[in-house]
């Protein structure tokens, strides 16, 4: 019987093995980069000793038992040891049911949560909206950064089926562009002064990205470069201001050489920068026409499929300005979905392993029944 099970074991390892490869390429091909890419996954060595001696300590365990019951058979308590067997199987197969239930019930309440994140508001409109970016020749002035990216912007906006066009320097859902530590006019803090996330955004951004304006005003194309404004989010003014209107109010940046006051204009919907499960957090926007910038990141929205236009886009940024580098091209909608891809895999993978119980499971269920049908037939 060790032999027998030995045989069977080593089959159901091979098969595993060729399984395991099959769906490795399927992981690695399917998996978020955060998670598959974190470290090496491969059928090395150490794969194939675990398997080696998984195959080994299963057939043991399935061998050893039946062997010795079989030595030790007594004829006079046969009836006996077949009632007991019984109970056994039973009990595996009670087992492998719970088990299946519970990766079930798992598996059911991991896509719960993720339909969860995905119903929550990133705080912009994701939809018909694409982004790419690009790298301005670093010799140019300030003058000259704004001159070209008003000529690109110019013809993106000539494009068939593009709505509008701005400039960022750093898109949402992906983390901390530049932490900044600020001062607030009037407010005396004790310790470090707080710490708020920054971004320079060209004119039209807010009304490209489908950021609601809360009050005052936003960056327009007729500002003055050097017009000391700013606007903050929702998040910011909650924190900061509570109870009170912060259009007017004066903030300084505690990393400021020469301590210069900036006036609060607007406050605007607060965006999930760090993704869709992380909260808002505090944000800053000055515009970029204070200082241009030098690698802009394009956002456009477009009227119709966003996929279908990026080829065109892609090629008039590149032929603009002599020749300049478009890469990062994606669409916004692609984007909100990798915030959430780790957990959509991975409540992917729950819902195979736990349907795959309970196929086994349900196969245990059949052979046990079948097997105590067949015992008892010979007992009749």
């Amino acid at each position: 019987m060790l032999t027998e099970s030995l045989a069977l074991a080593a089959l159901g390892g091979l098969l595993g093995l060729v399984a395991a490869k099959a769906f490795l390429h399927l992981i690695l091909a399917s998996g978020p980069p955060a998670l598959v890419g974190a470290m090496p996954i491969a059928l090395d060595g150490r794969a194939l000793l675990f398997t080696a001696g998984g195959v080994l300590f299963t057939a043991v365990l399935a061998g050893l038992w039946p062997a010795w019951r079989a030595v030790s058979f007594n004829v006079r308590d046969g009836r006996g040891i077949t009632r007991g067997h019984r109970g056994a199987r039973a009990a595996l197969a009670a087992a492998q049911v719970s088990i299946a239930a519970v990766l079930l019930i798992g598996s059911g309440l991991l896509l719960r949560s993720l339909l969860r994140v995905l119903e929550v508001d990133p705080g912009f409109d994701p939809r018909n909206l694409v982004s790419l970016s690009t790298q301005l020749p670093p010799e140019l002035s300030g003058q000259q950064r704004t001159n070209a990216y008003e000529a690109l912007r110019r013809a993106l906006l000539a494009a068939p089926g593009v709505k509008s066009v701005s400039a960022v320097s750093r898109l949402p859902m992906l983390g901390s562009n530049l932490a900044s530590q600020l001062h607030i006019e009037g407010r005396p803090h004790e310790g470090a002064p707080p710490e708020v996330e920054f971004r320079a955004a060209a004119p039209d951004y807010f009304a490209t990205m489908g950021i609601p304006i809360r009050s005052g005003r936003v960056f327009a194309e007729n500002d003055p470069p050097d017009q000391r404004v700013l606007v903050i989010d929702e998040a910011l003014a909650r924190r900061y201001f509570p109870g009170e209107n912060p259009v007017g109010k004066r903030i300084r940046f505690a990393a400021s050489q020469d301590g210069t006051w900036f006036t609060v204009a607007g406050v605007v919907g607060a965006i999930r920068h760090f993704g869709l499960e992380a909260e808002a957090r505090p944000t800053i926007y000055r515009p970029a026409a204070t200082n241009p910038l030098t690698a802009p990141i394009l956002v456009i929205r477009v009227d119709g499929d966003a996929a279908s236009l990026l080829p065109a886009l892609t090629r008039i940024v590149r032929t603009a300005h002599g020749s300049l580098p478009a890469y990062n091209v994606l669409s916004l909608e692609e984007l909100v979905s990798r915030s959430a891809a780790q957990r959509r895999f991975l409540a992917s993978m729950l819902s195979v392993f736990a349907f795959a119980a309970l196929f086994f499971a349900c196969l245990g269920i059949y052979g046990t029944v079948a097997q105590s049908m067949a015992e008892r037939t010979q007992e009749i």
